[in-house]
């Protein structure tokens, strides 16, 4: 029997491949609707060094937005990235 492909595995890939991750893109290409749980099991129970970045944008009318953007921190005890393959 194989393995469960979980949300944080598939958060975790999609970080590993494209950076970093918003809540928007982690729905609309992973269909996880709440990132932020899934970010906060995978640094609290997991031990993932993953850093929120506060993104200053405009939304589709010219309104100013504030989104938060998912992406590995630097790992201070061996100079790696959060996600260990």
């Amino acid at each position: 029997m194989g393995r469960t492909y979980t949300q944080a595995h598939r958060v975790l890939d999609y970080i590993n491949d494209f950076g970093s991750i918003s809540r928007a893109e982690a729905m609309n290409d992973l269909g996880i609707a709440n990132l932020p749980a899934v970010i906060e099991d995978l640094r609290h129970r997991h031990g993932y060094n993953i850093v929120t970045k506060e993104i200053k944008a405009k939304n589709r009318y010219g309104e100013p937005i504030t989104y938060a953007r998912y992406s590995f921190g630097k790992d201070d005890n061996d100079g790696t990235f959060g996600y260990k393959v």
